[in-house]
């Protein structure tokens, strides 16, 4: 119970977070009246220009991006971790519930097999049909009886 819980805030955590470092290396960053552009699309150079302001705009659009480079790839790198952490603790969730549920299968396969066989004995099945049922439960794959 408390597996599935976890693992559901988990896959909701880290699908957030991820979006989050998406949306915050999309906006755009604006320094001292420049677009600097975003994390995944920086603004380009417009050519050569000897222009004071421009080259200090430039230069704290570099600072500014690498900062946002940052933040931005380590909420996208631990939204993919605990999303990944959450999803393997559903699947392991999953399969202890179906273990739980064979177990609670009166006999499971002995008793099938056994119920088979009774079958067989008081001549319900036919040896050939028997050998087929009793492969499927098996998990082998049935060959048709000849």
């Amino acid at each position: 119970m408390y597996r599935r819980l976890l693992g559901l805030i988990l896959v909701v955590g880290g699908a957030l977070s991820f979006v989050y470092g998406l949306i915050l290396g999309s906006s755009s960053i604006v320094s001292r009246g420049e677009d600097c552009g975003s994390v995944f699309a920086p603004a380009g150079n417009s050519g050569l220009t000897f222009d004071l302001d421009t080259d200090v705009a430039r230069l704290l659009c570099g600072s500014r991006l690498s900062d946002q480079s940052e933040s931005t790839w380590t909420w996208i790198i631990i939204g993919v971790v605990v999303l990944v952490i959450g999803l393997v603790l559903l699947v392991l969730h999953r399969s202890a519930v179906g273990q739980m549920q064979s177990k609670d299968q009166p006999g499971g396969v002995a008793a099938e097999l056994g119920r088979l066989a009774t079958l067989n004995q008081q001549g319900a099945l036919s040896d050939e049909e028997y050998v087929v049922a009793k492969r499927r439960i098996l998990g082998d794959r049935p060959t048709a009886p000849k």
